[in-house]
């Protein structure tokens, strides 16, 4: 079974017992009932889907048991792309004008808080679906990717304007992205009543996931591939965000090159033309590329490794399926929602 055939046969029906909750399962103010469905509309629901398929790796069962934990993972990662894009001054996100930018900065930010507050709400509702130590892992594993995901936006705002590390980098990422993916699989083997051995498998996939997730959008915003889904090109080079193609990039051309490139972006069209160009060429070939190339295929080779502990067998290969196939442009088709990470 190939990943689309998994995802429509498969996945699709948890993914729309999620939707019936996240849409049907809260009390609504009708004054923002609209304003709330913007914020958790839309989506694959790929970290649920995570969740789940670690759930049945590790023979939990029935899958409404994973159900409040995936919703709350869910509305978690809604949030965190609110208040990112507030913070990085998006326009759009997968094409569309992001939830700051049709609401306003404040909405966003109480919004956000608000979707948080329901995140952990949802994760209550373990109590009644699985024996209570079981519970209270899952629900400190939730509060921990949380203080993760915060740490790594602190992390990035307190960079400054010189290049990071490889490590501050690093440090970054796992927060900002890989956190939620190793914990969304993680949660998903505690509940399924996995071994530990078993657990820390799936939270090492996660995390070598998202960190080859978050490094491939990186790369691809600095080849100028996010004009039509961020709204500008080029912005992680003109805002200095941290990730590790910047750090590349200021390895191998240096400070004082980088930053012309950001000024020629700055100084109009064609200066931003020529340095897309210039970048574009550098995430294509090149030291930089073999450099990132070689930390992509060490990521996807411990993540693959981390799965040995499972037999192989149809879910084994769900879940390595997924990582493979996560960047093929059906994945994140239109027609599944307008935001889609």
């Amino acid at each position: 079974m190939d990943t689309r055939v998994l995802y429509e046969e498969r996945l699709f029906p948890i993914v729309r017992k999620i939707e019936k909750v996240l849409a049907e399962g809260v009390d609504m103010d009708p004054e923002f009932e609209e304003m709330y469905r913007a914020a958790v509309g839309g989506g694959m629901r790929f970290r649920p889907c995570l969740m789940y398929i670690a759930f049945a790796m590790c023979g939990g069962e029935p899958e409404e048991f994973v159900i409040p934990a995936a919703v709350g993972v869910e509305l978690l990662h809604k949030a965190s792309l609110i208040h990112d894009d507030l913070v990085d001054g998006d326009a759009l996100r997968r094409g569309s004008p992001t939830f700051c930018q049709v609401y306003g900065p404040e909405r966003a930010v109480i919004m956000g808080d608000f979707l948080v507050a329901r995140a952990y709400l949802a994760m209550d509702g373990l109590e009644e679906c699985v024996p209570g130590e079981i519970a209270r892992e899952a629900r400190r594993r939730f509060a921990a990717v949380h203080c993760d995901m915060c740490r790594g936006e602190l992390l990035e705002l307190m960079s400054g304007t010189e290049s990071p590390t490889v490590d501050y980098a690093e440090r970054v990422l796992q927060g900002k992205t890989a956190a939620l993916m190793e914990q969304s699989l993680a949660i998903g083997a505690v509940l399924g009543g996995g071994s530990a051995l078993e657990i820390e498998g799936l939270a090492e996939y996660g995390r070598c996931l998202g960190m080859i997730f978050q490094t491939v959008n990186d790369m691809n915003n600095l080849a100028g591939f996010d004009s039509t889904v961020k709204g500008s090109a080029l912005s992680d080079l003109v805002q200095r965000r941290v990730g590790l193609p910047m750090v590349g990039l200021a390895m191998h051309l240096g400070e004082e090159r980088l930053a012309s490139l950001s000024d020629q972006v700055r100084s109009g069209e064609e200066g931003a033309a020529r340095a897309q160009a210039e970048l574009e060429g550098l995430m294509g070939e090149g030291p930089v590329r073999d450099w990132l190339d070689r930390i992509l295929d060490n990521l996807e080779e411990r993540a693959l490794r981390a799965l040995s502990v499972f037999p192989p067998g149809f879910k084994r290969h769900a879940l390595e399926s997924i990582g493979r196939d996560m960047f093929e442009t059906w994945f994140w088709e239109p027609d599944k929602g307008d935001e889609k990470a």
